[in-house]
């Protein structure tokens, strides 16, 4: 945490804390003019325990995961629901390089119940059973999909 420069932990909590609050508020503003609409926020497993090196990160999650909490409780009752999906290491090219070293790859499989990664049709898809009348009872939960790690942990 001490090595990050202010620059650093400000674009960090603007792209995963500030970003997502401003889209909600944003496409909110339609949704409840028409008293219908789901909005799924993306927070991380690691709003729900620590990680070491993630600190800025983890908090910016953490915090959307209230923003999703506390946005729900206000915005259900005009009837728009507030979720979050709160995924755990996925297959994506974004942490390719990471999760294809076999090394890190074996340590990062290591806490993971399930014993394997997400896929993002996986998440993609929790995201539309969320959205969809299936989950229409569901309001301001973050759903954690890592095959176990918070469990775990």
């Amino acid at each position: 945490v001490e090595e990050h420069a202010a620059e650093v932990i400000g674009s960090v909590i603007e792209t995963n804390l500030t970003g997502p609050i401003l889209l909600a508020n944003a496409i909110a503003i339609g949704m409840l003019e028409r008293g219908h609409g789901v909005i799924v926020n993306t927070t991380s497993q690691l709003a729900f325990c620590g990680a070491a090196g993630r600190a800025v990160y983890a908090s910016a999650k953490a915090g959307l995961a209230q923003f999703t909490r506390s946005a729900g409780a206000e915005w259900a009752p005009r009837g728009v629901r507030v979720l979050a999906i709160a995924p755990g290491r996925t297959l994506t090219p974004l942490n390719a390089a990471v999760l294809g070293d076999p090394a890190q790859r074996e340590e990062a499989l290591r806490d993971i119940p399930s014993g394997r990664f997400a896929n993002a049709a996986e998440i993609a898809n929790l995201a539309v059973v969320l959205a969809s009348d299936v989950a229409d009872y569901v309001v301001g939960h973050s759903v954690i999909a890592d095959g176990g790690y918070v469990i775990s942990t």
